[in-house]
Formats: C-alpha cells, structure tokens, sequence
C-alpha cells in the first residue's frame, strides 16, 4: 500500500507538474496570442497604410493621367500651329521667291530702262549740240572798251560796242572755272534772259557760247539803284516809280508760261535811266532765276531781300494776281531800307 501510495503521489506530482507545463504553455500561448493580435493589429495598421498609400498613387495616377491627356491635347496644338506655320512660312517662301523673280524683273526693265534713258540722253545732247541757238553772237562783233560799269559775284561789267551801239558786256573773272555745270547754268539764263521781252527788264541782246571766256551783252543804262542810293537819298515820288517799275517787271515774269521767278531783287540788279527829268527802272541779272517747277532752292540771291521760307528746302512758291501791289509793297520797304542803311550806317536787317 504504501508503493501504491507512494505512486499514486508520484502520479499527482506528475499531474502537477503536467498540469504547471500545461498552465506555462498556457500563458506561453496567451502571450504568443497577444503578440499574434499585437502583429495582427499592426498588419492591420500596415494594410490601412497600404491602402492609403495606393489611394494615393491611384489619385496621383489619375492626376498624371489629366497632366498626359492636357499634355496630349498641348501636343495636337503645338503639332497644329507647327503645320500652320510650316503652311505660312511656305506661303512666305512662295511669295518671297516670287517677289525675288519680280524684282530681278524690275531690275532687268530698270537696266533697260537705263539704257534707253541714257541713249536718248546721248541724242538729247547731241541735238542740243547741232541747235542753233538765236542769241548766240560772234566774239569777233563784240568791241570790249576799258570802262568798268559794276561788279558782281562772277565777273564784271564794262562798257562795250556792238554793230554800232554803246552796250554793255558783262565777263566772267579769269579764275572762274567754266565747268559744265556752270555752263548749263549760264545757258538757262541766257535762255531765261532771251524769252523775256518788257519795258521793265533789261534787254538782252546775246551771248558767246565757245570754248572762251563768256560774254554776255545787254542794252547799257545809265546807273543802278545802289550807286544811286550811294549818292543821295530818293525822295517818296522816284520811291514809288521804282518800286511800281519793279512790280511790273516781277508781274511779266510771273505771268508768263511757265512762270518765271527771279530770286534776287535787290538793288546792285535793279538799274535805272533817266526819262524827262525821272529816273525809271529796268530789273536785271537772271543768275538766280528759275522757272517755277523747277524751284527748290534754299536761299537763292540776297538773303536780306528773301522770304522767310526761302531758307528751307522744302520752300512753296507763291505767285498770285496781287503781285503788283505785293511787289509795290517789298520793294519799297527795300528802298527804305537801303536808305536807313546808308544814312545811318550797318545794321542788322529785320527780315
């Protein structure tokens, strides 16, 4: 009995401690279940990151796939307005190239056009060469005397004979270049001065025209306003003569066709003879004259005796009925002025 006690003990002793394993796996498995929750609920937490996370890619995707599409329809319009311009800078390419070819044919008209221009120029100078002009006259007929009546800008004046009458000769100083620029201005005035025939302009009566020094012969008066005014002043009678004399003679030249203007009265260029005890006027010098079409020259003749816009070269010419009483009016206020300027000495002009 007492083995069988002693083992029925040492069975309880083994219950025990199966019953202690059995409680340690217990608590073993408890906390392994505790920890598989622990894990659990982190792998929960880690999925719910998980999913938020591909929330996320998922809008970024679907944002990245707007950005393509906008991208995309950017693309067609960028493609769009690049065939556009490629259709315009072909356009442009064929209107360039056309206008090239236009004016390769201008050009080639223009080089002809040159070409016919200066053969006509060619005969235009040969014509003008074979011309005869009326108021050409023979050196040989012109007597020179040693008496100088005047000076000017180019040459002087002396007195001289020509088939019998007293004229006067006006020649150019020896150091004057006759270039042919100078001499197609002396022939315009030679054929200004020729068109002109009046009792208030100075007659002309002609020209040499040959390889020599030129000559240039009018009728001979007997004093001009300068010297006149050198020597005494006028009194208001002889300023009205004059001036009206001078009226008449800018009236004739403006009226005729095509008008004539002369841009350079003033008082060395008006000369003056003496008719029953009065002095009367003859306006000369056709040096700075031009017709009126042709007149674009900015300060011809005395600037003192110009209009104020005849210092532009953009300048309008003005020639109107009234030039007579125009005329009348400057050309007193010219006399009254050479005679301020004599008597009191130089003073700046108010023009």
């Amino acid at each position: 009995m007492y083995t069988q006690l002693m083992e029925q003990r040492q069975r309880e002793q083994n219950l025990q401690n199966q019953l202690t394993e059995i409680r340690q796996q217990r608590r073993v498995k408890k906390e392994q279940g505790k920890n598989s929750q622990r894990q659990l609920r982190e792998m929960e937490q880690q999925l719910r990151e998980k999913d938020q996370q591909e929330e996320n890619l998922q809008r970024q995707l679907r944002e990245m796939e707007q950005q393509l599409r906008g991208k995309g329809e950017q693309e067609e319009n960028l493609q769009r307005q690049l065939r556009e311009m490629e259709q315009r800078c072909n356009k442009k390419e064929q209107r360039r190239s056309s206008l090239e070819r236009e004016l390769r044919d201008r050009d080639q008209d223009l080089v002809e056009l040159n070409k016919t221009l200066s053969e006509a120029e060619k005969k235009l100078k040969e014509c003008r060469c074979k011309e005869k002009r009326d108021w050409i006259i023979p050196r040989d007929a012109i007597v020179i005397t040693d008496k100088r009546l005047g000076e000017g800008g180019w040459g002087y004046v002396v007195e001289g004979k020509y088939c019998g009458s007293a004229v006067a000769v006006k020649r150019l100083f020896k150091d004057v270049v006759i270039s042919p620029r100078n001499r197609r201005k002396f022939e315009r005035e030679m054929d200004i001065a020729s068109r002109c025939r009046h009792p208030c302009l100075l007659q002309f009566i002609g020209a040499t025209n040959d390889e020599e020094s030129l000559l240039f012969v009018t009728e001979l008066m007997e004093s001009s306003l300068q010297q006149l005014l050198d020597k005494q002043p006028l009194t208001d009678g002889e300023v009205f003569t004059i001036s009206l004399d001078v009226a008449r003679a800018l009236s004739y030249l403006h009226k005729k066709k095509p008008p004539i203007l002369h841009r350079d009265v003033s008082s060395p260029n008006v000369l003056l003879w003496r008719r029953d005890d009065q002095w009367r006027t003859k306006v000369s010098d056709y040096g700075t004259a031009n017709f009126l079409q042709e007149t674009m020259t900015a300060n011809p003749g005395a600037i003192i005796y110009s209009a104020p816009e005849a210092c532009a070269r953009t300048q309008t010419v003005k020639v109107g009925n009234r030039c007579v009483k125009l005329g009348w009016l400057l050309f007193t206020c010219m006399i009254n002025f050479e005679s301020i300027y004599l008597r009191n000495g130089p003073r700046r002009p108010c023009v």
